[in-house]
């Protein structure tokens, strides 16, 4: 609950990213589906949560902010209750929970936080008693994690095929290969009726390569040196994180012939796994932004490790431990911003002098995010756009669709309509099969406008002809919206539709 209060009420707006699942959800409830209506880069559960979270708490960024911070908050209590089950500590759990909360991962990132943290709680109450109906639960977890992320099924699927193998230790070879096939047999099962579906909507090959493409074009980034003076925290966590999991499993390993029928060991290589692929997975350009996002079980396994040397009967151990707890907790809450955080969320020293200002914080939060241009704007165009929204409302039809050409996904939430053709970052339906489905959608929907990013404008042309081919002499520019010295975003209005009047306080044209 106090992290789930600290998520909201350090909620002012949410990020350009964010409303890359956002206006997709919003397009659920206009009736639209994940890869069959539009193109899905494999986080169809995650489009659906929060569509169902608009439906049921309204149409408004209050709703997102509720379903982000009560999942950060599940988080950290299954994070907690984890640590308490593999270290009996409470202390452990807390500093584990402490190193999430501080991380302060971004707003979009939840299911990376939500998912790990529920899979590995549940990789823990398998192999204590690893049972069928619990390794069902693990393979439907699993599952979950899948539909939420592609990437996050494979990264608790490794965890969860190692627990599977690991967690009887008097297995032989033939049993322990048996229970994994149960898993992978489970796991398809449960992800088997969205592939048919994805099949039927769209065909796997082209689903896959469209998934594929979009991770290969943000993938990759620079390892920084750690030792040097100016190194940001993120430069030597990055590090950290990579080594903290093979620390373990190698701990694991002198250990396995002695504690071998201990649960610890089988969880612990498990979640090992997990880290270790969540790590490779995760990290990408922007480090600051990534390494977060893979707090969950480095920061199980970094409690472990903690207790276990801040237990250990050597002072030489122990003395390293606390300087290692000290810097680790410095490092994490550097990387968060801790402090600019805590003044976002106004928890002052004058605020927690007066708890009962709390309510009317929570109040004014709440209200801001229900105003639709209170919340600090995700972007200066947001800003910018706020006339074209309002012209928007009294010239055309609620279900009008607009073709964003370029990363913009806030303008389709905060106009409050549709986007065009089923895409709306162009660099995920290039493809040919995908700019002739773009199209297809396209002639049989009504699209008054294009918006185009000057910076986008030659890749269109160059990357998408098939589309561009389709605008070419059928939109004509309205308006070119500048943005900064060298953006600005072009307005086109699709001339070959009737206008019913011109508006009176911009002169364009109405639809409506």
């Amino acid at each position: 609950m106090l992290t789930a209060a600290f998520r909201f009420l350090a909620t002012r707006g949410f990020n350009n990213d964010h409303f890359v699942h956002l206006s997709a959800a919003q397009q659920m409830l206009f009736g639209d589906w994940p890869t069959r209506d539009f193109i899905d880069i494999g986080r169809p559960l995650t489009i659906a949560t929060s569509a169902a979270a608009q439906y049921v708490l309204g149409r408004t960024l209050f709703s997102e902010a509720v379903l982000v911070s009560a999942a950060f908050g599940v988080a950290s209590a299954l994070t907690a209750m984890t640590v308490v089950e593999l270290t009996g500590s409470i202390a452990a759990a807390a500093g584990a929970v402490a190193c999430e909360i501080m991380a302060f991962p971004r707003s979009y990132s939840y299911p990376k936080i939500l998912l790990p943290a529920v899979a590995l709680w549940t990789m823990a109450f398998f192999v204590r008693t690893p049972t069928r109906a619990r390794q069902a639960l693990l393979a439907l977890v699993t599952a979950i994690a899948f539909l939420f992320r592609h990437d996050l099924g494979v990264f608790v699927g490794a965890g969860g095929l190692a627990a599977s193998v690991a967690a009887v230790p008097d297995a032989s070879s033939r049993q322990r290969f048996h229970s994994a096939a149960i898993f992978v047999l489970m796991l398809s099962a449960m992800i088997a009726p969205y592939l048919v579906y994805v099949q039927v909507t769209d065909g796997l090959w082209n689903y896959v390569d469209t998934t594929l493409e979009a991770n290969r074009a943000e993938a990759g980034y620079v390892w920084p040196n750690p030792f040097a003076a100016d190194a940001p925290a993120e430069a030597r966590l990055l590090y950290l994180f990579h080594l903290m999991p093979v620390a373990v499993i190698a701990l694991c390993a002198i250990d396995w012939r002695r504690h071998r029928r201990d649960w610890r060991m089988p969880f612990l290589l498990s979640a090992g796994i997990v880290a270790i692929a969540a790590n490779i997975g995760l990290m990408r350009d922007l480090l600051r932004a990534r390494v977060p996002d893979a707090i969950v079980p480095v920061a199980v396994l970094g409690a472990w490790l903690a207790w276990r040397g801040w237990n250990s009967p050597t002072p030489y151990v122990v003395m390293p431990t606390a300087v290692a707890l000290v810097v680790g907790g410095v490092l994490v809450a550097d990387l968060g911003s801790l402090g600019d955080n805590l003044e976002r969320a106004n928890l002052t020293f004058g605020t927690m002098s007066h708890p009962w200002r709390l309510i009317g914080i929570f109040a004014d939060r709440s209200a801001m995010l229900r105003d639709r241009f209170a919340a600090d704007p995700p972007s200066r165009v947001v800003v910018l756009l706020e006339p074209f929204f309002q012209y928007l409302d009294r010239c055309t039809r609620e279900d009008d669709r607009m073709f964003l050409g370029g990363m913009i996904p806030e303008v389709a939430y905060y106009s409050r309509r549709p986007f065009a053709g089923g895409g709306y970052e162009h660099y995920n339906f290039r493809s040919d099969a995908n700019q002739r489905r773009v199209v297809n959608r396209l002639q049989h929907e009504v699209a008054p406008f294009a918006l185009i990013p000057s910076e986008v404008a030659g890749e269109l042309e160059q990357d998408l002809p098939t589309v561009a081919a389709y605008f070419r002499g059928r939109y004509v520019p309205l308006a070119d919206v500048p943005v900064s010295q060298d953006r600005s975003i072009r307005i086109l209005v699709d001339r070959t539709l009737p206008s019913s009047h011109r508006d009176a306080a911009t002169g364009w044209p109405c639809f409506k």
